[in-house]
């Protein structure tokens, strides 16, 4: 299989970080592409905090969430045991944080 990631340097930086029970599937995933089927049920929370760069500009984090919610593209806030009701278990977040465009010093939400 031809993929662009690195299958070695996954397995040691998720070994080295003792992050491979948290992603126990990544490297087959990747290697052999991840399966079409429904995934394994969530066994845990798992709410990691936003990355460092999300503290660059907290205003304009607060106004395009808020702007987000506005518009109906977003639902909540929702508290964890909320969001426990919503997602009828455990569920897992994405951190947020800030990257320059390419080419300006524009900053993107991810």
């Amino acid at each position: 299989m031809i993929t662009p990631y690195k299958l070695a340097g996954w397995r040691q930086a998720l070994s080295s970080t003792r992050l491979t029970h948290s992603f126990p599937h990544l490297v087959h995933d990747i290697t052999y592409s991840s399966p079409i089927r429904n995934p394994p049920p969530l066994t845990y929370t798992f709410t990691p905090p936003n990355v460092k760069s999300a503290d660059i500009d907290p205003v304009y984090m607060d106004n395009f969430i808020k702007d987000e919610l506005e518009s109906g593209s977003l639902d909540g806030p929702f508290s964890v045991e909320e969001a426990h009701i919503v997602f009828a278990g455990h569920f897992h977040t994405a951190p947020l944080g800030f990257v320059e465009k390419p080419g300006s010093s524009a900053l993107h939400l991810i």
